[in-house]
């Protein structure tokens, strides 16, 4: 159980109609674990029951579940499924991702949307390594904006790893996904839709427990039903090293080629890399990670196509007392959809958060979000300040 009370100085992330509120929001959940020889279920559920102060046309209950199944068919065949379900007001929904997308388009509205992702696949393992996925992907993407496009993905993917030897392996693996989209305002045209094929090959060596190697080459194809303008190959190909210094220090590096190759318009072209810095210190532990590249957000709110950027993002957590801890991130992005920098994207958050009595805590927190964009009506700055008292406990049966 969750009692939450946030301060957003821009809740519609519109600085031409900046508004803030003190948005109160009481969560209670549950994570439920069980595991037997052959199988483990983890399942969670916490509604958010949401009430802005100023304005309570916006009041809503937000859901945020979460399953995760696997058994053991026989002793090398292995079934998954993995479903994530989201229905929320918040603009930034970051919170569903596993990754950082700080360079998603946002929506300028708080009419609900719903997101869900469901992953079904068998995984056959026939060496101590080596093993065989075929799954299926299913993402949905909902907006009660009727301005707003819905989106739906589906297809098959598979993936193939096997290791010649302790020091040498392969990986080959294989997608495609069907884009669909739809809108309700009939002044408002949906993305055209399109299908995709993804393939990429990835050899790895590793020279001992601590340093290994790889190189990999990928390719799309994107093939669009009305307009076949929009039709493009991306080549991407790149080469790694990862090494371990101590139990406490790895580092990560990386470097590559990319091009899109476009049927209706002007190649694009550039050069990839990578750098990944983790550390444990006595008390906490620090990241740092750099990268440049490109990639793609057909299931944002606003549709986002190949995007080349950059990026700097940081993180460390300390614990300042026995339970007492703090916690910082900063991250920046640029994205360049031509030749100039199209968008500045700025983050960043620190808090305290303190265990006390057992099962019950307190964070405190203050976050950053700004993007500057040479479409001056995707502008905003946003300040928040977010306190929360927690209570979670467990039980064992």
């Amino acid at each position: 159980m969750t009692l939450s009370t946030t301060y957003d100085d821009n809740i519609f992330l519109n600085d031409d109609y900046k508004r803030s509120d003190m948005i109160t929001a009481l969560t209670p959940g549950f994570d439920i674990r069980i595991v037997t020889d052959n199988s483990r279920i983890q399942t969670s559920y916490a509604p958010s029951f949401v009430k802005f102060h100023k304005y309570p046309e916006y009041d809503n209950v937000r859901h945020d579940a979460q399953l995760n199944f696997q058994n053991r068919l026989t002793d090398r065949l292995k079934l998954n499924f993995q479903d994530s379900y989201l229905r929320t007001d918040e603009p930034l929904d970051d919170d569903f991702y596993e990754e950082d997308i700080v360079g998603q388009n946002v929506r300028k509205s708080r009419n609900t949307y719903e997101r869900n992702t469901a992953n079904i696949s068998l995984d056959y393992q026939f060496g101590p390594r080596d093993h065989w996925i075929f799954g299926y992907k299913h993402s949905l993407l909902e907006n009660e904006d009727p301005t707003e496009d819905n989106a739906v993905s589906h297809g098959p993917y598979t993936e193939y790893s096997y290791w010649f030897n302790v020091a040498n392996g392969i990986t080959l693996d294989y997608e495609y996904q069907d884009y669909n989209y739809s809108n309700e305002e009939e002044s408002e045209a949906a993305e055209d839709d399109f299908y995709s094929h993804s393939s990429s090959i990835t050899y790895t060596h590793k020279f001992s427990t601590q340093t290994s190697v790889n190189g990999q080459y990928g390719i799309t194809t994107e093939t669009h039903d009305h307009d076949s303008d929009d039709d493009c190959v991306i080549h991407d190909t790149s080469v790694g090293i990862s090494h371990a210094f101590t139990p406490h220090l790895s580092i990560s590096a990386g470097t590559g080629y990319y091009k899109e190759v476009n049927k209706g318009s002007d190649d694009e072209e550039g050069l990839s890399y990578n750098l990944g810095l983790n550390k444990k210190i006595e008390r906490g532990n620090l990241s740092l990670r750099a990268e440049r590249g490109w990639d793609q957000g057909y299931m944002e709110v606003d549709e986002r196509d190949f995007t080349r950027y950059w990026s700097i993002s940081g993180n460390a957590n300390y614990s300042l007392l026995q339970h007492l801890d703090a916690y910082a991130s900063l991250a920046y992005r640029e994205n360049d959809e031509d030749n100039d920098a199209d968008e500045d994207i700025y983050s960043g958050k620190c808090g305290l958060n303190w265990q006390f009595s057992q099962w019950y805590f307190l964070d405190l927190s203050y976050e950053y979000h700004q993007r500057q964009s040479q479409d001056p009506d995707d502008d905003y700055t946003d300040n928040r300040v977010m306190f929360q008292i927690g209570y979670s406990q467990p039980y064992r049966w």
